[in-house]
């Protein structure tokens, strides 16, 4: 499904914000024509759709934006972004109120500085390189002249709301609690900025408060909230689920495990033959455990060749060959990837094994991945499609690729996605 859902007026916009996101690893696509989304949705990451309404007069830019709505409604887990801009020009109002009445978010955050092109807003007026912009030449445009700077005043008009401004004197460690405290009157929030810092700020203190947002802005808001979702989603941790019995693979856990921001679970592999729904859950819970610590996991099979010789050992005593007791541990390990990412999702997965990755992705109910890059020879980094995992970066790695740093540098590349 869509990460992000970008809504803009025109065509240059609707590139200018997209290209936001495809600088922190999204796949954005700009779409002028909407009627068949449901074929992209487990592709890309963004979605960006340009609705060519800023020329249209606003009755007909409100019904345009009211059937965008209806198509978008069901992406409820999507972040949704309303691009306008910079200066204010278009139909702003008409598309809001269309938009807030066939989504109704609990928050709308309107800011539409871009203060690295010298678009800024202070004390609700809106500036373009220390004008304000209804006092510029853009008063004059002949298909969109803008007549307002008064970011208050335009959206209260249009809206028929009291709509709250939040002042740049507001931009404090407090802002997240006053806007919370302002929700029960107020619905939508129009916000000063005068530079990036402001506007993080602001992505921040909303998303802090876990409110299903409309947010309304140019480009920099855009990147702003981009800025703050990567943060985020760094504060997860990477899972590794590594199966493979190789030598290969037994040196990049050791390599990676020496690091101390990543943990290693180690299987009990003769529990995990005999008993695994006991196995199962103590490994989930020194993985959570270790996540709770903000640690990358290492979840392992074998160490040593010691572990291969007694799993094989083991499996024969249950009455199992070498192959079918390495389809059982590859099961193992895939079960004990599923309790995982269904109590904590990763930020990304290293899955090493061939068995194993296909274990792992099955019991995830993915029904496929997207192929995005190479980080080695044959170490491909993919998106899972579908599932419980879906949209989740992954890095697979057949068991006897790669040299010692192979896991630690997957690790570290998923890390800075």
């Amino acid at each position: 499904m869509f990460k992000v859902i970008i809504v803009a007026d025109d065509f240059t916009g609707s590139n200018d914000t997209g290209v936001q996101l495809a600088k922190y690893g999204y796949l954005s696509v700009t779409m002028t024509e909407i009627s068949s989304l449901e074929k992209y949705e487990d592709i890309i990451d963004a979605l960006v759709i340009d609705t060519e309404t800023r020329s249209l007069p606003p009755l007909k830019a409100y019904e345009t934006l009211k059937e965008v709505s209806s198509l978008i409604a069901r992406y409820k887990d999507a972040v949704l972004y309303k691009k306008i801009d910079s200066t204010l020009r278009g139909n702003i109002g008409a598309e809001l109120k269309a938009l807030r009445e066939s989504l109704k978010p609990e928050i709308i955050v309107f800011a539409p500085a871009f203060p690295k092109n010298g678009r800024t807003t202070r004390n609700g007026i809106h500036y373009l390189n220390g004008v304000p912009v209804d006092k510029t030449e853009l008063a004059k445009d002949p298909r969109n002249p803008v007549t307002t700077s008064d970011v208050k005043k335009l959206l209260e008009e249009s809206l028929d709301i009291p709509v709250r401004l939040k002042k740049l004197e507001e931009m404090n460690e407090n802002l997240a609690e006053t806007i919370l405290q302002d929700l029960g009157k107020y619905d939508v929030f129009a916000f000063d900025a005068a530079t990036e810092e402001d506007l993080v700020r602001i992505a921040e203190a909303v998303l802090a408060l876990e409110k299903k947002a409309l947010w309304v802005g140019s480009a920099g808001l855009a990147e702003a909230l981009m800025v703050c979702l990567e943060k985020r989603k760094n504060e997860d941790g990477i899972l590794v689920v590594a199966g493979s019995v190789s030598q290969v693979t037994r040196r990049q856990i050791s390599r990676a495990a020496e690091e101390s921001q990543i943990a290693l679970a180690k299987v009990d592999v003769k529990r995990a033959l005999t008993n695994p729904c006991d196995e199962v859950k103590r490994v989930f819970a020194q993985v959570l455990d270790f996540m709770d610590k903000a640690k990358d996991v290492i979840i392992a099979s074998a160490l040593e060749e010691k572990d291969v010789t007694d799993a094989i050992a083991v499996g024969k005593s249950l009455g199992l060959s070498s192959a079918e007791t390495s389809e059982a541990i590859a099961r193992f390990m895939g079960e004990v990837a599923h309790e995982v990412v269904k109590a904590r999702r990763p930020a990304g997965m290293v899955l090493t094994g061939g068995d194993t990755a296909i274990h792992v992705v099955k019991k995830l109910s993915a029904t496929g991945c997207r192929i995005n890059s190479e980080l080695e020879p044959g170490i491909p980094e993919l998106v899972l499609i579908g599932g419980v995992a879906d949209g989740v970066k992954v890095v697979t790695k057949a068991g006897a690729f790669g040299n010692d740093e192979s896991i630690l540098k997957a690790v570290k590349f998923l890390k800075n996605r």
